[in-house]
């Protein structure tokens, strides 16, 4: 399990509510989580600024560091 899913379920985001942050469809939701550095830059801009982000204290950076190991 990569970093980007591991932090997605720490923070208690659901599937659907990565969707409503995002904008993207069920079948995209399964593949970003899976494969993060296929995020789009205005989706990891709309995570950033996420309440959810926001609780952790965890900005763009944050989250394209975690992308960023993802192997």
């Amino acid at each position: 399990m990569n970093d980007f899913k591991k932090f997605v379920r720490l923070t208690g985001m659901t599937k659907k509510r990565f969707g409503e942050i995002t904008g993207v469809t069920q079948n995209t939701i399964d593949r970003y989580i899976d494969n993060p550095t296929l995020l789009r830059l205005k989706h990891l801009q709309l995570l950033a600024n996420s309440e959810e982000c926001k609780e952790q204290e965890v900005g763009d950076v944050e989250l394209l560091n975690m992308i960023r190991d993802v192997k």
